[in-house]
């Protein structure tokens, strides 16, 4: 990003990057920081960006309009759910123009934007939260103070759909449907500097021998795709590969599903090759690194290329008992939306049937707690461990976390009570020992007379003097500690331990320190490590 910046004066770029510069209000930080959340989603946009009539403004008010019916569409069959018509009645009384004109339930017609937008302003204040008051600002002044009661009646029973609360608030962020010419030449010029920061990108990822993920899937795609006929990597593959199987299908990102797409377009039905797609859209990671469970649903209907698999649904439960798959059947169909949506990733609930009989009608135990409520939370883990263990003490118990977050109350309290666990990575990175020592040590490097940094490397595994040592050393504030790992003197008024440990810190750093100006301070810190490691 900050190469393409410093083309800002380059006749052929330097006029886009200017425009950019200027409708950023010249703010070079927010520059850096849109330009590379866009590259690190680059290949969701760059095969778009290079067809011709991906900025058309005909194609985007399209989308758009897409976009918007899909949205009102959603929050129509989740409105009706909780709007009454006497919530409608009420709205009508208001003294905003826009509000007093819905008088019903709005459908998902484009003309319909407008009154939904006047519902939003009615029920959110600006930052999307549920309205705790209404007053003349929203459209009732006191004259309308009835009124005015009856709905805050409908909101607070409101107060608690977040889902109705999101999608409301979302009106307001839908695309515009007309586009202006500064918009549609903003748009070409953003479009320019992403192309040249993608070129400067290849350019970094060529220079330093290097690549993420995302390279490697384009340059794969790339690699596949010859528009004029089939490329010879694809007709190489196409002859070697005859049976293609892939695993967790639904968690399928957009520029994976092309791969894929283009490896297999020139099978045939019938041709002995074979195509085994496995997958549960009901466990999807959601749009985590760009996983589109819609592609699932889109191959289910469709097919993939000329391809249209059969549809096989697996509903038995070979690992859990009878109970547990019934609670799981009782709980999830509500959870799970009603109907599959492609577009939303809306899936929803296929029922399991149990291999075994076995039944337990204490599988299922819930313990509710209000959000916030970590340290009871936590409590009462302990005391399901505990009780699990005095009837079972040499069974194992796994407790299942959302994240590593979520066992900060509970960890230290199994330890506290001397319960034994197993855990991968739960101390976050910057409370281990060793990189408290790292960060000293760098300090250190970068600044010599700091000596609350020197004596916390010294007192490290990585010298390791003792404190009577170090009480030497930090008496003597004539000299910065560095200087005095050098002085003789000082040398021979530490214990004959910690003179041979500081002489090998000494001579270690030294050597680290004459080469400061020949390396950067990643390459400076790195060298330092191997010499005292």
């Amino acid at each position: 990003v900050m190469q393409t910046l410093l083309l800002v004066d380059d006749p052929q770029h330097g006029k886009a990057i200017a425009h950019l510069l200027l409708y950023l209000d010249n703010n070079v930080e927010k520059f850096y920081r849109l330009v590379t959340h866009m590259l690190s989603k680059r290949d969701q946009w760059i095969m778009r960006l290079y067809q011709g009539e991906a900025l058309d403004a005909d194609v985007l008010k399209n989308s758009a309009k897409k976009i918007i019916a899909q949205h009102l569409s959603h929050l129509e069959q989740v409105a009706k759910l909780h709007l009454e018509q006497s919530f409608f009645d009420l709205m009508t009384s208001s003294a905003d123009d826009a509000q007093a004109k819905v008088k019903k339930l709005p459908g998902h017609q484009l003309e319909d934007l407008a009154k939904w937008q006047a519902i939003e302003s009615l029920c959110l204040n600006k930052k999307g939260l549920w309205r705790k008051k209404l007053d003349k600002n929203c459209g009732f002044p006191v004259e309308l103070k009835l009124q005015k009661n009856a709905l805050m009646e409908h909101l607070k029973i409101l107060s608690t759909q977040d889902s109705l609360r999101e999608l409301l608030h979302q009106t307001t962020q839908l695309p515009a449907l007309d586009f202006s010419q500064i918009q549609a030449d903003t748009l070409a010029v953003i479009a320019q500097v992403l192309k040249l920061c993608v070129a400067q990108l290849s350019l970094h990822f060529e220079q330093k021998q290097a690549h993420d993920f995302i390279e490697v899937a384009l340059n794969a795609n790339q690699a596949l795709d010859d528009r004029s006929s089939v490329s010879d990597i694809a007709l190489f593959l196409d002859y070697q590969l005859q049976h293609l199987l892939i695993d967790e299908f639904q968690d399928t990102s957009t520029s994976q599903f092309n791969s894929i797409e283009k490896l297999i377009k020139h099978w045939q039905p019938n041709d002995g090759k074979t195509l085994f797609l496995v997958g549960d859209p009901m466990q999807s990671i959601y749009r985590f690194r760009e996983s589109q469970v819609g592609l699932f649903l889109q191959v289910k209907a469709k097919g993939i290329a000329n391809i249209q698999p059969e549809s096989l649904l697996l509903s038995t439960n070979f690992r859990s008992s009878k109970s547990i798959v019934q609670g799981n059947n009782r709980f999830f169909q509500d959870i799970f939306p009603t109907h599959e949506d492609i577009y939303q990733g809306a899936i929803s609930y296929s029922p399991s049937q149990a291999a075994s009989n076995e039944a337990n009608h204490q599988a299922i135990i819930l313990h509710p707690f209000a959000d916030g409520q970590f340290a009871q939370e936590a409590q009462t883990v302990l005391e399901v461990v505990q009780s699990t263990l005095a009837k079972h003490p040499t069974s194992k118990i796994a407790v299942l976390v959302r994240s590593r977050a979520h066992l900060v109350e509970i960890a230290p309290l199994l330890k506290q009570h001397s319960i034994e666990f197993e855990s991968l990575k739960i101390t976050p990175l910057k409370d281990h020992l060793l990189t408290r020592d790292l960060f000293s040590l760098a300090r250190a490097l970068i600044h010599l007379g700091d000596k609350l940094a020197w004596l916390s490397i010294l007192r490290s595994p990585l010298c390791g003097l003792t404190l009577d040592d170090l009480l030497v050393l930090s008496a003597d504030d004539s000299q910065i500690i560095y200087q005095q790992l050098a002085n003789k003197d000082t040398l021979a008024q530490l214990s004959q331990d910690g003179q041979n440990r500081a002489q090998h810190f000494y001579s270690c750093l030294r050597e680290v320190l004459d080469n400061q100006g020949r390396f950067n301070f990643v390459e400076l810190l790195t060298f330092a490590i191997d010499q005292l490691g």
